[in-house]
């Protein structure tokens, strides 16, 4: 009897499985069509400051120990689709004798309310972080001034005399990470 009734089970379950496998369903498929997805552009340009004299870059000559040059001007523009944190950092160093490590370089930056030191110190900023030449984010179509001018040191030594110190200036604007 228990051999009849596995058997009687199987079969009703087989038969149970086969039938719904082949009821009847409605069903509906909607689309949407064209997602997309555009990535931002990072841009900055550096323009000449059109209200100022002395452009970028710096060309300090005849310095004597403590001498400060004048200042020297260049814009920072935001040509790109996003706001954008901006800095600045130095490199490709090219000097005699001590007067690399004996130049001073000080930077401000305006947004329009106004110029801020941003940095003092020496020259070699390429092992120092980047410099953040602004606090808030510049916007996208937004300008930032910066200028800068550079100093022989007071203690530059003897061996300086006649020297010439030169490097590169590095801009890099970066997107403002979102939050989630």
């Amino acid at each position: 009897m228990k051999k009849i009734l596995i058997s009687a089970f199987t079969i009703f379950a087989a038969v149970t499985a086969v039938a719904g496998a082949t009821a009847a369903v409605f069903s509906d498929t909607e689309r949407i069509a064209g997602n997309t997805i555009g990535a931002a552009v990072v841009d900055i340009s550096l323009v000449p400051n059109a209200q100022e004299t002395l452009q970028k870059p710096i060309a300090a000559g005849n310095l004597v120990p403590g001498e400060m040059s004048d200042w020297y001007y260049i814009n920072v523009d935001n040509d790109g689709t996003v706001e954008s944190n901006v800095f600045m950092r130095t490199e490709n160093f090219d000097g005699t004798g001590k007067i690399c490590a004996n130049t001073n370089l000080q930077v401000e930056a305006n947004s329009g309310s106004g110029w801020y030191n941003k940095y003092d110190g020496t020259v070699f900023l390429a092992a120092a972080p980047p410099i953040q030449l602004k606090v808030a984010p510049l916007a996208d179509g937004e300008t930032l001034q910066v200028r800068q001018r550079v100093q022989l040191d007071e203690n530059a030594p003897d061996s300086a005399q006649g020297e010439t110190c030169t490097w590169d200036e590095v801009f890099t604007a970066e997107n403002v990470v979102p939050t989630p």
